[in-house]
């Protein structure tokens, strides 16, 4: 072997120890086309990365961290050891993401935002701007955690719930599927808000609290406070009230009619409410007794009060202490039968 061959030789072996180094590093077990990256890269060994990813500059990555294909890694965005980052996952630039951290297929964590450890972050999630998802949290598929948002450590969000801009959620709290939290809303640890619940902006729910299941609603800024020592949750629950019945009796009367009419609703659950029962269509205007009350009469109309067959519209509103509403409304018919009678007698 000659100097010239020996030299070629000892090259050649210098760039293969180098390859070697690198693929140590990432080891992308054949993934290595189209990878992209910046300047300053800190990648820890036992790293997988798949096709067609793109890093930023000066990004750290931990150990045994795997992220998929066509993934998205911002500037100055530092990920933990084993963490796991889906397909066509975006992380914006200078987000943080801890140690054993899962963020699935096609989601979008904005800038700033940080992911704690053990976190889960479902398929095409969206987290905001500088939003704060707290260690062992549960963000489900399609839910959207919007900037500033703090989820605290082992809060369970589900799926295609939307939490609005600055909203608190408490650690060990859960809110269930399509539920939508407004802005500002603070929820206490422990709680409990049922799927397709609707949280009025600045409300504050109470930690422990069983709140508002199957698309009831919480008015804003409304207050459902923790239970006291000793209750079950569900004495300060915010389920859904509901009018089971509103009638009037009787349904109708002849003009004249010495007598009343009584309105009367029942409400589920039994929990305390403030009642409201008012005429909304129909002449003449009555004068309801005791309109503040589940149950209220008002004076059958005169004969030369109405102008034919009359029917007298009636609304009940009802509110609980959370404000959870509903209502119903009743009819009533005022006849001029007896003027008839008197007319052919």
């Amino acid at each position: 072997m000659n100097r010239n061959t020996l030299l070629i030789s000892v090259g050649f072996m210098a760039v293969f120890a180098l390859a070697i180094t690198i693929t140590d590093m990432i080891n992308t077990t054949g993934n290595k086309v189209g990878l992209l990256l910046a300047e300053a890269q800190q990648l820890a060994s036992g790293v997988t990365v798949g096709n067609n990813t793109t890093m930023g500059s000066s990004v750290t990555v931990g150990n045994n961290t795997t992220m998929g294909s066509s993934v998205t890694i911002g500037d100055n965005t530092t990920m933990g050891s084993s963490v796991t980052v889906g397909n066509n996952a975006s992380i914006a630039e200078n987000t943080r993401i801890a140690q054993g951290a899962n963020i699935a297929d096609n989601t979008r964590v904005a800038q700033g935002a940080n992911i704690a450890e053990n976190a889960k972050i479902g398929r095409g999630a969206n987290i905001g701007v500088r939003a704060s998802i707290g260690g062992g949290a549960s963000i489900g598929g399609g839910a959207n955690i919007a900037d500033g948002a703090n989820i605290g450590g082992g809060a369970s969000i589900g799926e295609n719930t939307r939490v609005a801009q600055g909203a608190i959620i408490g650690g060990g709290a859960s809110i269930a599927q399509g539920a939508s939290i407004a802005e500002n809303t603070r929820i206490a640890d422990g709680a409990n808000i049922g799927g397709g619940a609707n949280i009025g902006g600045g409300a504050n729910i109470g930690e422990n609290v069983a709140a508002t299941a199957g698309g009831g609603q919480i008015s804003s800024n409304a207050s459902v406070p923790q239970p006291s020592p000793g209750e079950q949750n569900l004495t300060a629950q915010a389920t859904p009230i509901n009018i089971s019945t509103a009638v009037a009796t009787p349904s109708s009367a002849a003009c004249d009619t010495d007598g009343t009419v009584t309105l009367e609703g029942t409400v589920s659950p039994m929990v305390p409410i403030t009642a409201r029962w008012e005429q909304t269509g129909g002449e003449p205007d009555v004068d309801i007794i005791d309109s503040g009350a589940p149950i209220s009469t008002f004076a059958i109309p005169a004969c030369d009060e109405i102008d034919g067959d009359t029917t007298l519209t009636f609304r009940l509103t009802v509110i609980d202490g959370q404000g959870v509403t509903d209502v119903a409304s009743v009819d009533f018919v005022v006849t001029e039968a007896a003027a008839v009678e008197d007319e052919e007698g």
